[in-house]
């Protein structure tokens, strides 16, 4: 199978109670949201890979300095971080490994990805983005879906219909009171719905129907 770079979306909800389990979760470990969400999806990875060197991308603002909050422009660069499930840990010592593994990242977020890529001699390949495959996003209140206001105007977001996989698959999270919304973005040339379908029901702890037709899917 070969990446077209077309897209579908599989939602999972979680309601207020859940997301406030696992916040409680985290603090009762030290470890934030992004840290709690991170360590769960790297066991589903681990899960249906049967690996436990698990490599996760994401997103950082690149607005570390103060100097550069009120600069315009788009400042954004790319973390990779490592999941070290061997062992077969518990959740909770996974978290801890998990929380390491960020707060190092994140301490190191002005080294270049591109550089990176070229001291690790990376094997470049035009179909996939080296290092990591799949990409882990939580986004705030402030940069969630609702918009925000604007000198006495509104904003809200729209389904703009397109459908796009950036990379194989990735999870986007929004929070706000009511609910968790995580989104399992994949390409649609080499997973099947019904497996990203069962990956997330897993995220929530159900257990996804059974396959009645079809292949296994990737």
């Amino acid at each position: 199978a070969a990446s077209t770079r077309d897209g579908d979306v599989v939602e999972v909800r979680l309601t207020a109670a859940q997301a406030r389990e696992l916040s409680l979760l985290g603090r009762r470990h030290g470890a934030t949201m992004f840290m709690v969400l991170l360590a769960a999806y790297q066991v589903l990875l681990a899960r249906h890979t049967g690996q436990d060197d698990v490599l996760v991308g994401t997103a950082t603002a690149g607005r570390d300095r103060v100097q550069l909050e009120p600069v315009v422009g788009y400042l954004s660069d790319t973390l990779v971080l490592r999941g070290d499930l061997s062992g077969d840990p518990a959740f909770t010592e996974l978290l801890e490994r998990t929380q390491i593994s960020v707060l190092d990242a994140f301490s190191h977020q002005g080294v270049p990805f591109e550089e990176l890529v070229t001291a690790l001699r990376a094997e470049r390949d035009l179909t996939r983005t080296p290092l990591f495959q799949t990409m882990f996003i939580l986004h705030t209140q402030d940069g969630g879906q609702d918009g925000g206001a604007f000198a006495g105007l509104t904003a809200s977001a729209f389904e703009h219909g397109m459908r796009q996989a950036k990379l194989e698959l990735a999870l986007e999270a929004w929070q706000d009171e009511h609910e968790l919304l995580l989104t399992l973005v994949y390409d649609t040339a080499l997973f099947d719905r019904a497996t990203v379908e069962a990956l997330g029901a897993r995220l929530d702890g159900r257990e996804p129907r059974r396959r009645t037709s079809g292949g296994p899917g990737r």
